[in-house]
């Protein structure tokens, strides 16, 4: 199919270490950000990453449970209005949690 020239002419310019190093780096910023949330009081991570994916949910304290996946879809809607950052909405056991794919190696923890 023609859409796989560009991957092939990539592949083909800059070799598989490149992809290697691009996955590598990502999948450890979404480590480092898995960290981050984790260590904060209102943010609950659904899994350990094992790739470039992280699910969370923002629970604070004072939030009663029915409204947690408003709030998330309140938040997804946020964070994607002035089009800087894209992230989605997953339904986990029925609740929702916004989903982050790290998928620019140009992007920084900072």
């Amino acid at each position: 199919r023609p859409s796989i020239v560009n991957l092939w002419a990539m592949w083909a310019l800059y070799g598989q270490s490149a992809f290697e190093r691009k996955i590598d780096y990502l999948i450890d910023l979404a480590q480092e950000f898995h960290g981050f949330l984790s260590r904060q009081q209102d943010f609950e991570t659904i899994h350990v990453p094992e790739l470039n994916i992280v699910c969370f949910r923002h629970v604070p304290r004072e939030m009663p449970k029915p409204m947690l996946s408003q709030l998330q879809d309140s938040i997804r809607n946020r964070i994607n209005q002035d089009n800087s950052f894209f992230v989605s909405k997953v339904d986990i056991n029925s609740v929702a949690a916004i989903r982050v794919v790290f998928m620019n190696h140009l992007i920084t923890s900072e």
